[in-house]
């Protein structure tokens, strides 16, 4: 059967339709000509009688199986064409939407990837994660009694249960230049649990995840391939980590993202956890579990059934723990909650944020909807007089502008892959990154996972069919009203939009200038809050400032001696870079981890246990206070005298002094348990000074009780390396690298920065949320602007008429500027009464993140309005300035 093209058929029918008109007139013309009407009157009354041929030829093409794809067709086509008519307008509109949705697009695109989607590991929804809350302060690891407690079958809500320990810096030494790798334990079930397994090897077994039970580790792809070239047969060769040899059993699949949002291991080894349920000595917290639920088992159920066995276990803690174990909280939650924890709260913060500054470009869109709906009123008015019905032109205007959404969702997307690649650095940037750098910072490891996908583009989608019927549906509702045809009465310039669509386009502009000062006062609050933070009293001075880290692992460095020595080595030769101030050697750099040991106030070589005297302690070479401009308020600094066989001296912080001393600690003792020696005991120590306090933990972080001891008489594996510089500190950089690589070439050496990047690191976060925030204000800042200059310039352009009657009559060209911005003044005082109530609600939002400002602060609240309103005055003065310049000769002329 040959193939009938079906628009070829349509074509011969409709032929066939206008033949039989053609006939039908053809037969009533003879008709009435045979009763003695002349031809030309015979024909009118025929055609007459007929009625509109162009309405039966829409009826016919009505009731065709295909003329909706005709239709669809002819809109489409003259949709683009009026768009390509209007280039200004066209413009205007696809880059406002494209803002508002590429932004909207950006910030769904990390919710979806970090909060709606799940966690890539099988039944994820399955995950949990076991969380400890000592005293109000999340702890997020167990005791190894408690662990092993639930291992062996205490909670019967979970199928397995795996466990990790904190991370470890470990040197990676194979015959290449060492490399400083993340180590961190895991059980031999953590891998079950997730239900994870090795691209190549296999997993820990349960016998090597024992106290002695072999050197065996598994590494992760990015290690496989970077450093070992993805040999296959890496499987069974060993490595050496800190001098010793490990053989390689597993390399983890490619795309495996540890479930920690900190941490990124190369390496992963044997926990070799304790099995002990009981408590056979002091409990040390430091096991993170993640557990998998059985089929059909709630988070609730599980949380009960790990509050009732531990609340069972509280008699076993050891003497002097039972009182302060009251205060030892576990909770079960969601793995994707803990995983998340940290920014869910502020992807939903920007996301409401963005929605504000999409509903700001969808009203000012649809302002522009309404002036150029105006505009066409004639053309609108011939169109139905022709016989187009309301519906098919209210379709029109859909489609126009559903073809500008869905050109501004093509231009946010590439917006959203350019914004993913500068996130990732694959991107170059011809301007400063430093916000890039924020945004990568809060993201953290986090940020590589974030993707465009089917449900984005699903999204996109449905963000334009969105905003199209936002903006887009009202206007062309009032422009094909029933007084459409007065369209017909005047010419283009004289028609005047009615009353009713004044007001909606004033009650727009009154929803624009309140969400943007809604959003400039958030933004006030959050800039305020980030010079706080910046004009942080810290302790320390990080200026001209140069760091890096080592670690004296492996064979060479096994006694204290030799730490001792490297350090004597190592010190005058920094010391002696051209340029240098001054330099120290510290086991700790302020806003950096710390070590934390026990310590006693009273003569007993075996303390009972008690949380609350657990004291961070760092060891730092004689110049540590002088590099940092640390002050030592009172007693002295250390000095060169204060060796490893001197009598032992501590410095404290104003912290510890007050809390244990009253202020007074000056020559008193401390008993302390130092990590040198293997004893247990506590070895005495003399108080020679007190210094200011220094954060560690976070630089808003409440200080902690601190110690500082001589590094020679506490000489750790783990170093710092500070050089105060002279001039520029980045010139400092190979220098510390030579210096090291001479002292010894077997050291590996990293994280060369400056000490300004630690602390912009540290309040990089910050940074990007207020960055981010100031954005969205300033864009809908600058968007209402252009929406009060559009709408009373279209309003100044429909009121010629009047304004040059009003000159006519003795007005001066002062009172029309004055008239226009009084009706502007009145639009943009409302909106500011409405925005400042919505900045009361708005402003909690921001108040977890706010630091020496409350939530509700009235000089920022005035500052955003007084700033938007100063700015839409000044949209509005242009169009007020074209109105006093009116021609008065040239209105009366048209009249």
């Amino acid at each position: 059967m040959p193939f009938r093209n079906p628009f070829r058929r349509k074509r011969r029918s409709a032929e066939d339709f206008t033949e039989e008109i053609r006939t039908h007139l053809a037969l009533e013309t003879d008709e009435l000509e045979s009763s003695g009407l002349p031809s030309k009157e015979a024909r009118r009354r025929a055609r007459a009688t007929f009625g509109s041929i162009p309405a039966a030829r829409e009826q016919f093409h009505l009731r065709s199986r295909i003329a909706w794809i005709e239709h669809l067709r002819q809109d489409l086509r003259y949709a683009l064409r009026a768009l390509w008519r209007s280039p200004g307008f066209t413009f205007t509109v696809g880059l406002t939407l494209a803002l508002g949705m590429g932004m909207t697009t950006a910030i769904f695109t990390a919710v979806d990837t970090l909060m709606l989607q799940p966690l890539p590991f099988p039944r994820a929804h399955q995950l949990t994660f076991i969380a400890a809350d000592f005293r109000g302060t999340a702890m997020n690891s167990l005791f190894a009694p408690d662990f092993a407690a639930m291992q062996t079958g205490g909670v019967h809500s979970f199928a397995r249960i795996g466990g990790f320990v904190a991370t470890a810096d470990a040197n990676l030494t194979d015959g290449k230049i060492p490399l400083r790798v993340t180590s961190m334990g895991i059980t031999a079930s953590l891998l079950d649990t997730l239900q994870v397994h090795p691209q190549l090897g296999r997993n820990i077994a349960k016998e090597e995840d024992v106290l002695g039970g072999g050197h065996v580790v598994l590494i992760s792809d990015r290690l496989w391939r970077n450093r070992f070239g993805a040999d296959v047969s890496i499987i069974g060769k060993s490595i050496v980590l800190n001098g010793e040899h490990h053989t390689v059993i597993g390399v983890l699949p490619r795309g495996f993202v540890f479930p920690d949002p900190s941490i990124e291991p190369d390496i992963y080894t044997p926990a070799a956890l304790p099995t002990n349920t009981n408590f056979d000595g002091r409990p040390e917290p430091g096991v993170m579990a993640i557990a998998r639920l059985r089929n059909g088992v709630a988070i609730r159920q599980a949380d009960a059934e790990v509050k009732t066995l531990f609340e069972s276990r509280k008699h076993m803690y050891p003497p002097g723990w039972a009182t302060s174990s009251s205060g030892y909280v576990v909770r079960v939650e969601s793995l994707q909650q803990y995983v998340t924890g940290d920014y869910s709260k502020s992807l939903l913060l920007l996301m409401a944020c963005v929605a504000c500054v999409l509903m700001v470009a969808c009203a000012n869109v649809a302002n522009l909807q309404f002036a150029r709906a105006a505009a066409r009123a004639h053309e609108i008015a011939v169109r139905e007089a022709l016989g187009a019905t309301r519906g098919r032109l209210i379709r029109q205007f859909l489609i126009e502008s559903l073809l500008l959404s869905l050109a501004a969702s093509l231009a946010s997307l590439v917006l959203v892959q350019l914004s993913l690649s500068m996130l990732r650095g694959s991107a170059l940037l011809p301007f400063s990154s430093s916000g890039i750098t924020a945004l990568a910072s809060f993201f953290g490891k986090s940020g590589n996972a974030i993707h465009l996908d089917s449900s984005i583009l699903l999204f996109a989608i449905a963000l334009a069919i969105g905003t199209t019927v936002l903006f887009a549906i009202v206007p062309a509702i009032n422009a094909t009203g029933s007084r459409s045809f007065r369209g017909l009465q005047s010419n283009t310039d004289k028609i005047t939009a009615g009353h009713s669509h004044r007001r909606l386009r004033h009650v727009l502009l009154v929803l624009e200038v309140s969400a943007s000062i809604a959003l400039l006062s958030c933004a006030g609050l959050l800039i305020r809050s980030f010079v706080n933070v910046m004009s942080y009293e810290s302790g320390f001075d990080p200026s001209n400032t140069v760091t890096a880290a080592l670690s004296l692992d492996g064979s060479s460095y096994q006694s204290p001696s030799a730490v001792r020595r490297f350090a004597a080595d190592l010190l005058p030769r920094l010391q002696a870079l051209p340029g240098t101030e001054t330099a120290t050697l510290t086991s700790s750099l302020p806003l950096d981890n710390t070590f934390k040991t026990r310590f006693s106030l009273d003569d007993d070589p075996n303390p009972p246990f008690d949380p609350w005297h657990l004291v961070t302690f760092i060891a730092v070479s004689p110049d540590y206070f002088r590099t940092l401009k640390t002050p030592v308020i009172q007693g002295r600094s250390f000095r060169t005298d204060d060796t490893a066989t001197a009598p032992r001296v501590l410095i404290v912080n104003r912290k510890l002094a007050s809390r244990f001393f009253g202020g007074n600690a000056l020559g008193k003792r401390m008993y302390m348990r130092y990590i040198e020696t293997d004893t247990p005991q506590f070895i005495p120590a003399t108080i020679v000074g007190v210094a200011e306090d220094v954060p560690h933990n976070g630089l808003l972080q409440p200080v902690e009780p601190e110690v500082y001891l001589p590094l020679t008489q506490e000489p750790l594996h783990a170093l710092q390396i500070a050089v105060r510089s002279k001039e520029a500190p980045a010139a400092l950089a190979p220098g510390i690298v030579h210096a090291v690589a001479d002292a010894d070439r077997e050291v590996p050496i990293f994280s060369v920065q400056t000490m300004d990047d630690n602390v912009a690191a540290e309040v990089a976060k910050r940074k990007a949320i207020m960055a981010l925030m100031s954005a969205f204000a300033v864009l809908a800042v600058v968007m209402s602007a252009v929406g009060v200059a559009g709408v009373f310039a279209y309003l100044v352009s429909q009121r010629t008429r009047e304004m040059g009657i009003r000159l006519a009559l003795g007005a001066s060209r002062v009172n029309l500027v004055r008239l226009v911005i009084s009706e502007a003044s009145i639009i943009i005082n409302l909106g500011g009464l409405l925005g400042l109530f919505i900045a009361l609600f708005a402003d909690r939002l921001v108040a977890s993140m706010l630091v020496g400002i409350g939530q509700h602060d009235p000089a920022i609240m005035a500052g955003a309005l007084i700033l938007m309103t100063a700015v839409a005055l000044c949209a509005a003065l242009l169009p007020a300035i074209r109105a006093s310049r009116t021609d008065v000769l040239s209105v009366l002329r048209n009249e």
